[in-house]
């Protein structure tokens, strides 16, 4: 009879003590707590899996050593919680999972360097500053590509997201963790057969949603960029699964990323590619909205992101349910662009000759192609031979590299990783359409080339003039770490297209140089709705 009633006495003796407060996980005789010594609440989850209510490893609940949770063993939690002598003492060898008090996916937004409107910095968001002489905030964001200039500080889509998963050990804080693959639940996968298909497959066949075929995953809906007046609207897919580590408290690391970039001819000067339009809840999973042009015109779409400056002058929404046409596409399945975002600094430097005889024999350029594939860019003959792509010596058609095109080769550096060429060229442009920034992108030499009689559009006049900006031999890129808005930062090498004039006008094959503002949200591995808190932690203990 005394030996049924013990867990009862226990239970309430337990119950009528205080109880301290719960931390994150223990050790010998603390299932439920960490701290300088057991708590009721240990002694009460040890009660509980001594009569099989509560599942308990027996180093942290068998303080007596005897093989088994018993009785005995929450009397000997509950004596030491009150500060009685008593004996803790559990077998050695014992395995927590501390991997659940960490998180398992980081969802990222990426943004572009100008966003809405604003008069002071109170209209922006906390990551960005109010530019009170354009009227718009600005973010640290910086995306510049090709050796002519023409393409740096392109205009990128906002907010691009993307999720990915994460691999901790733990315990919380949880510190160094690995990335180990590419979220897909954010609908940015679709079928290669039917881009209104969402699929869960990485860079793979997909049996269940598509049919077998090929599941893509998009890092963004459909950008437009326009260099020397020749638009082009490109699409970022992933042509394996990104990698790399970050420390979850501090919000530093890299991440690899692998690209498959396809590039289209743009539909026009100022829409280079089809838009998502009338969608009242852009982002909601729901086409509410109608694309324009491409190859889903007329189809619904749910708007994803905004481009701030395509067209002009209000921009618009882009989204994946808008395709461009398939037979504007210039880069086959891809140009594969490797590149590894850091919150360090990343540089690219000038020291490949430019061609192996002739005028340019002499100059050191960033980048190159391979001679047996010229969709992956080179700085080396290593950089091919691994992918069975010849040697690192293909220009592609339209251009021969260059370090830039400054007039006299000279490229003054500005200070953060920008550079302007010293001397010239300097590039006139249409004043009355610029891009967000400010800056303009319809190339002219007179007002004539401005008219809609010309260009379909009134573009102003043709008197707005910017020195161009070129890439320094080294080229820097300086991230920065932050728990929260972290900013990301990136050289690489760019293919060649398979069109000549994209190439020239962007110079191609030919470096690139990324700093992306981003904003950082951690979920729980095991509660995949809750957040978890940097430097703190914040989900369920196992």
């Amino acid at each position: 009879m005394a030996s049924l009633q013990l867990p009862f006495i226990l239970a309430l003796m337990v119950l009528a003590l205080p109880a301290s407060a719960l931390a994150a996980l223990g050790d010998c005789g603390q299932p439920a707590t960490s701290g300088s010594q057991p708590t009721t609440r240990d002694a009460l989850y040890v009660l509980r899996a001594s009569v099989g209510s509560e599942e308990c490893e027996l180093c942290v609940c068998d303080v007596d050593d005897s093989g088994d949770i018993e009785t005995t063993d929450a009397l000997a939690v509950l004596r030491t919680a009150v500060g009685l002598d008593a004996a803790i003492d559990c077998p050695d060898e014992c395995e927590i999972d501390t991997s659940s008090q960490c998180p398992g996916v980081a969802q990222f937004a990426l943004f572009s360097s100008v966003r809405g409107p604003c008069s002071s910095n109170t209209d922006c968001a906390a990551f960005s500053v109010c530019d009170t002489e354009l009227g718009r905030c600005r973010t640290a964001t910086d995306v510049d590509v090709g050796w002519t200039g023409l393409a740096h500080n392109a205009d990128t889509d906002d907010p691009v997201p993307a999720r990915l998963f994460l691999d901790c050990e733990g315990p919380a804080p949880c510190g160094e963790c690995e990335i180990v693959g590419h979220d897909p639940s954010l609908g940015n996968c679709r079928c290669a057969n039917d881009n209104r298909t969402r699929c869960f497959t990485v860079a793979g066949p997909d049996e269940a949603n598509c049919g077998g075929e090929e599941c893509t995953c998009y890092f963004g809906p459909p950008m437009p960029l326009s260099a020397g007046n020749t638009p082009t609207c490109v699409l970022n897919t992933l042509s394996r699964q990104p990698g790399g580590s970050a420390n979850v408290d501090q919000g530093s690391g890299s991440i690899e990323i692998h690209l498959a970039e396809k590039v289209f001819l743009g539909i026009g000067l100022t829409t280079p590619c089809p838009i998502c339009l009338n969608d009242p809840t852009p982002a909601d999973g729901m086409r509410g909205g109608t694309c324009s042009g491409g190859e889903d015109n007329g189809e619904t779409c749910d708007a994803q992101a905004y481009n701030a400056t395509f067209p002009p002058p209000t921009g618009a929404f882009y989204s994946l349910d808008c395709m461009p046409l398939t037979g504007a596409n210039v880069s086959g399945s891809g140009l594969f662009i490797d590149v590894t975002l850091t919150t360090g600094q990343s540089t690219l430097s000038a020291d490949l000759p430019c061609a192996s005889e002739g005028p340019f024999a002499d100059l050191d350029c960033h980048c190159l192609a391979c001679s047996e594939d010229a969709r992956h860019a080179c700085r080396s003959d290593a950089d091919c031979t691994q992918y069975d792509a010849g040697t690192c010596s293909e220009i592609g058609p339209g251009t021969q590299p260059q370090p830039n095109a400054c007039s006299d080769g000279e490229c003054e550096d500005l200070g953060n990783g920008e550079g302007r060429c010293a001397t010239g060229p300097d590039d006139v442009f249409c004043a009355g359409l610029v891009r967000a920034n400010g800056s303009g992108f319809i190339g002219c030499n007179t007002n004539e080339d401005c008219a809609a009689t010309s260009i379909g559009v009134d573009a102003g006049t043709c008197d707005l003039i910017e020195r161009r900006p070129c890439f320094l031999d080294t080229i820097v890129a300086q991230g920065a770490p932050h728990p929260v808005i972290p900013r990301g930062a990136g050289t690489f090498c760019t293919p060649p297209t398979s069109a000549g004039g994209v190439n020239l006008a962007a110079g191609l094959p030919g470096p690139g140089r990324l700093e992306l503002q981003t904003l950082v949200s951690l979920f729980c591995k095991d509660a995949p709705t809750t957040p978890y808190q940097p430097g703190v932690g914040g989900c369920p203990a196992p």
